[in-house]
């Protein structure tokens, strides 16, 4: 009788099984960022974890490839790496891509870095990562900016539950609260 709402039990969010091979780059293994970006170019830094639970050392091809919205390849590259038996190991590579695209309020392009671990000539696993390119700063008695522009955050706080419908909330139920809340000026959000 007290409760705001009433999850329920059982599962109320998608459920995904994943069968990983011996030498693998783990979930959520890829961390994206973009520390130098002008006009001309974006250096975008990747770092992979991969996780070696063979019984030997593993020489192995990664490979990451950037593709656009369009699902056009903008940057790549492919590194020779090892790693002991039992041991896991964080890889970082900086790709450049040309006349980026900059992530906005307005216009959230979105890159996909997709990283591709080859173990002798055979793929055995490949993750993919959704990114924008763009510049975050705060500055005391400025505020914050984005892309070089200051821009006034104007949030809410979300709840998990879709309100009457609880909480395993339809996808559509979410799209529509999002279009409404920019509609309204909102350009940030606290989950809770």
């Amino acid at each position: 009788a007290d409760g705001r709402w009433y999850t329920g039990s059982g599962i109320y969010r998608n459920v995904t099984l994943v069968s990983l091979p011996k030498l693998h780059i783990p979930i959520w293994g890829t961390y994206v960022t973009t520390p130098e970006i002008t006009d001309q170019a974006a250096k975008v830094r990747i770092q992979t974890k991969i996780e070696n639970q063979l019984t030997m050392r593993a020489g192995f091809k990664l490979r990451t490839v950037i593709l656009d919205a369009g699902g056009r390849q903008v940057a790549s590259r492919t590194d020779d790496q090892s790693l002991e038996a039992g041991k896991s190991g964080e890889f970082t590579l900086e790709l450049l891509v040309d006349r980026p695209l900059l992530w906005g309020c307005e216009h959230p392009h979105l890159y996909r870095a997709r990283t591709t671990l080859t173990l002798e000539g055979q793929v055995v696993d490949e993750y993919e990562t959704r990114f924008g390119i763009r510049q975050l700063r705060f500055a005391v008695g400025e505020g914050f900016f984005l892309n070089g522009k200051p821009t006034l955050m104007k949030g809410v706080c979300l709840h998990h539950d879709g309100g009457l419908v609880g909480a395993a909330v339809p996808k559509g139920v979410w799209r529509r609260r999002f279009a409404e809340l920019k509609a309204a000026g909102v350009n940030a959000i606290r989950t809770s």
